[in-house]
């Protein structure tokens, strides 16, 4: 009789033994970082481009979203980690400072904002004489060839110094 309750015993304890083993296995170091990316509806994005870099170490690690916005990653090593997102037609998201502990995981959802576009418009010549808004024709004289007209009018003998500084005018 010892000898089938020893059989038992042994049995039993492989049991024991055997069913924890998922249980120690599923016990981890590391933690996760997840959540969902938006636009500023409210909408998820999809394609965006999700960079988690270790200040500590310096390694990185990419996901893109799925059509449901959601980024995952599975197994970070605790430490400092910084977060870049990117996307078509949005600005780029950065969050530093991410701090991650053992066994914590962390929700991050993010918002994108659409990308700002500055324009420059130069314009290197003067603005058009056309009249656009009727048929009527117009003449401009220039300020300068006016100035000399009149002065030249008003004082029949002008020193040759005196054309000189009306040119300058």
């Amino acid at each position: 009789m010892t000898g089938m309750v020893r059989k038992f015993a042994c049995l039993l304890a492989t049991m024991v033994i055997l069913g924890a083993i998922p249980y120690v296995r599923s016990q981890s170091n590391n933690a996760s970082i997840d959540g969902v990316i938006t636009d500023p509806n409210g909408a998820a994005v999809s394609g965006a481009t999700v960079v988690l870099t270790s200040k500590d170490t310096g390694a990185t690690s990419t996901f893109t979203s799925d059509a449901d916005g959601l980024y995952s990653f599975r197994n970070v090593v605790p430490g400092n980690y910084q977060l870049k997102v990117s996307a078509s037609g949005f600005g780029d998201y950065l969050q530093e400072g991410i701090l991650v502990r053992v066994g914590y995981p962390i929700r991050l959802n993010i918002k994108l904002d659409l990308a700002s576009t500055n324009q420059k418009i130069e314009v290197n010549a003067d603005a058009s004489a056309l009249n656009f808004e009727n048929t009527e024709l117009r003449g401009s004289i220039d300020p300068q060839t006016v100035r000399r007209r009149i002065l030249l009018h008003c004082s029949p003998a002008l020193p040759a110094d005196r054309e000189t500084s009306l040119e300058r005018m």
